[in-house]
């Protein structure tokens, strides 16, 4: 999961011994969370081959909510505000967010998964920074100048080879195609999910939008989880399998989100931009040993046109601001 944080410029007068090591400690949790973040795709799928996709899904949000509750209310602690003082100021927008950014991404996300290979979907879902400037453009009417439109030209290139391609070939009838639309729609839902984050930022904690949503989407989870809990085989379920869930929920979605937005507040996000590109990277090397999947050469020139698209993308908007600072 992706998630886009204010960025906080490093003080000027920090010392060069504190400065070179904070920055040395924000590098080694940038290296951490993609590890997690790449590596998730791989322990949900072998969850997925024990546990119904939809029952899975509740107990990852229960697991997130957990860690992200409790660091929304050690920061609202800090603020002197109570845990739900958001929800009182910006009602309809939180719930707007809870309603797109998790039930309905996470039924796309999972369901998507389940249904291709997780180097595929890993892919796929690093084109979210495009879906969220192509919205921001159409929803509001941000600018995009050419090289930005030339990178989401060729990111959006990237992602549709890898969504036509089955598992060994393109095969526009199989399961794995199914699949590789159901994770891109779950793509351009967190897109619109982060544009609607965007008017809420300077008012409400990163970790405060996330964690307020989350509870928006854990009743409408645990329904449509009800109907499918007697399709687990629960004498499958070990100790290991609810390792994996902790992973996949407490750590990738919850203690990684904190770590990361930590990171931003001292990289700054065009640094950590650069990490996040290596997470389809991981989840393609990850599932190739754990899963054996095969890494295939539609997946090579998906990866490679989607973060190179990406990379023309950050380069035209810092031309862009480059430009609108020197005319000011």
């Amino acid at each position: 999961m992706y998630i886009d944080f204010p960025s906080f410029a490093p003080s000027l007068e920090m010392p060069l011994n504190q400065s070179f090591l904070s920055h040395w400690k924000s590098e080694a949790k940038l290296v951490f969370v993609v590890t997690v973040w790449g590596s998730n795709f791989v322990v949900i799928k072998l969850v997925l081959d024990v546990m119904h996709p939809h029952v899975m899904n509740i107990f990852r949000i229960l697991s997130a909510g957990l860690f992200l509750g409790y660091a929304h209310h050690t920061r609202q602690k800090s603020l002197g505000q109570g845990f739900f003082e958001p929800v009182k100021q910006y009602p309809f927008e939180l719930i707007r967010i809870g309603l797109i950014g998790w039930v309905f991404y996470q039924i796309a996300f999972i369901v998507g998964l389940n249904h291709t290979t997780a180097g595929s979907a890993a892919i796929i879902m690093a084109s979210l920074p495009l879906w969220t400037a192509l919205l921001s453009a159409l929803l509001l009417k941000e600018r995009l100048n050419r090289v930005m439109w030339l990178g989401l030209v060729l990111s959006i290139s990237g992602t549709f080879v890898v969504v036509l391609s089955g598992n060994q070939n393109v095969d526009l009838g199989s399961e794995y195609l199914l699949g590789n639309l159901v994770i891109l729609l779950a793509a351009l839902l967190w897109g619109v999910n982060t544009v609607y984050t965007k008017s809420l930022v300077d008012r409400v904690t990163p970790i405060g939008i996330t964690m307020l949503g989350l509870l928006v989407s854990i009743p409408f989870l645990a329904a449509v989880s009800i109907p499918y809990w007697d399709l687990v085989e629960w004498e499958r379920i070990n100790w290991l399998v609810w390792v994996a869930i902790l992973f996949s929920g407490g750590l990738s979605t919850g203690i990684a989100i904190v770590l990361w937005n930590g990171a931003v507040k001292i990289m700054g996000p065009s640094h950590t931009a650069a990490f996040q590109n290596l997470v389809p990277v991981v989840a393609l090397i990850t599932a190739l040993v754990v899963l054996d999947e095969a890494i295939l050469f539609a997946q090579i020139i998906g990866v490679t046109l989607t973060i190179g698209g990406l990379f023309v993308m950050r380069r035209g908007r810092e031309s862009e601001r480059t430009q609108v600072s020197d005319t000011h």
